[in-house]
């Protein structure tokens, strides 16, 4: 199995990206949209300015316009924006490689939700509103997960990550509130279990 990229979302302060990079996540998540984690574009733009080379940044958006997504993905130095709204297939398209949609399981019509938008790179998550985990979707996921590059979020946590590595087998997992000690805050502990969660079911994979 290939390496699973760990994505750490909700990133609000430099002491928490400094502590997800040094614990090995690949990619850090910043919410530009309405949310108890939201971050201001400059203190988004210094955290990354102070980030080493090669770690991937994240700008979630949710129906901003197109413009306002590029002028900050350029400001503040970010490599994705994942889009969390109604945001249509050309909106998508139109920032390329760039864009990972977010696609709220919703029954059998996300399979034709996703196909209509027909990009790389796709995150899947637990419907709005919903207190459970995508482990409680895994047919669902199952049939996307060969489309895209797909990337799991939803409910996750260092006590079920590696189960839905197994389950599923993404390319990447997502995780905001379950290493968090408060909304905004990560946890040092919950973080380190979550990637040594992660890195553990991935060798066991490889050597199977």
């Amino acid at each position: 199995m290939e390496r699973v990229r760990i994505k750490v979302c909700g990133i609000t302060n430099r002491e928490d990206a400094r502590l997800a990079v040094q614990l090995g996540a690949d990619a850090l998540g910043f919410i530009f949209a309405e949310s108890p984690r939201r971050i201001d574009v400059p203190t988004a733009r210094r955290i990354i300015r102070q980030l080493p080379p090669f770690v991937v940044t994240v700008g979630v958006f949710k129906d901003q316009t197109l413009s306002e997504v590029i002028e900050t993905m350029n400001y503040v130095g970010l490599s994705y924006a994942q889009l969390h709204g109604s945001e249509p297939p050309e909106y998508a398209r139109r920032l390329g490689r760039r864009a990972i949609k977010v696609f709220p399981i919703n029954g059998t019509k996300i399979l034709e939700e996703i196909e209509r938008y027909n990009l790389n790179t796709i995150m899947l998550d637990t419907p709005k509103g919903s207190e459970g985990t995508i482990l409680e979707y895994i047919d669902v996921a199952r049939r996307i997960v060969n489309a895209s590059h797909l990337i799991l979020a939803g409910g996750l946590t260092p006590e079920n990550v590696g189960e839905a590595i197994l389950q599923i087998r993404p390319f990447a997992v997502d995780v905001a509130s379950g290493v968090e000690s408060y909304p905004g805050k990560k946890s040092a502990a919950k973080l380190e279990r979550f990637i040594r969660a992660v890195r553990e079911v991935e060798h066991a994979l490889r050597t199977t």
